[in-house]
This record gives C-alpha cells, structure tokens and sequence, in this order.
C-alpha cells in the first residue's frame, strides 16, 4: 500500500518539475523577447 502511495507520489513529482520548467522556459522566452525589443529601441 504505502510503496504504490510513493511511486504516485514520486510520479506526481516528476510531472510537476517536468511542467514547471517547461513554464520556466515560456517565462525566459517571454522575458528575453521583452530585452530584445528595449535594445532595439535605444
């Protein structure tokens, strides 16, 4: 029972760091286009 509860857990875990850094990724995107158009202005 609690070794099937860890490895949805440790499961869960995996999806969610997965996730976040494809997040983390839209945001650095995001952000260097942000730096790219202020250089181009100046």
């Amino acid at each position: 029972m609690t070794e099937y509860f860890f490895q949805v857990l440790y499961a869960g875990l995996l999806i969610a760091i997965a996730f976040g850094i494809k997040e983390l990724n839209k945001q650095i995107k995001t952000v260097i286009e942000l730096l790219k158009k202020n250089n181009s202005k100046e």
